[in-house]
């Protein structure tokens, strides 16, 4: 397998492809992967679009990061969309041929990711403290603003000069 830059085919030069390997065992591998990629981010929308609707009416602390969670899910779960379209088109980059969307994608995906791990750290915190301290009144605007604080940092750091060097 001879790796090879974009500008021998149409692509965009930040893609790098590999020869076609139409008979290669590969690509029924890039179909089971692509079909449990599909299947896990169908339900992962689903219920994340299902719990969010349960959520919706409640205004408590646990509920709003619930919202929170659900909804930084769902934006998760849509960015897998293009890697099953590229699965399912013999790895061609698709999308991925357009380099303002793959920042795009990269900035979204990973700020989701990470904004994710800390929102179930805040669930968990706030849990936490509310079993060890029964009548200890936490503040709702506090846990909410410190994930938009880390949300601004992780903002600050992805657009910082050292990030996305193409």
């Amino acid at each position: 397998m001879v790796q090879m830059m974009a500008e021998n085919q149409s692509f965009a030069d930040h893609v790098w492809m590999f020869d076609e390997m139409t008979s290669s065992p590969s690509a029924m591998w890039d179909i089971i992967l692509g079909t449990s990629c599909l299947t896990t981010l169908s339900m992962g929308f689903i219920g994340n679009c299902l719990a969010l609707w349960f959520f919706c009416g409640k205004n408590d602390l646990p509920s709003q990061l619930y919202r929170h969670l659900c909804c930084i899910g769902i934006v998760v779960c849509l960015c897998q969309i293009p890697v099953v379209l590229a699965l399912f088109s013999g790895r061609k980059p698709g999308l991925y041929n357009n380099k303002a969307f793959c920042i795009a994608w990269t900035v979204v995906t990973e700020s989701g990711i990470k904004l994710y791990s800390m929102a179930v750290l805040l669930l968990t915190a706030s849990r936490t403290i509310a079993i060890v301290y029964p009548f200890y009144r936490i503040k709702k605007r506090l846990v909410i603003l410190a994930l938009y604080v880390y949300l601004f940092c992780l903002g600050m750091h992805i657009g910082g000069p050292t990030s996305l060097v193409w």
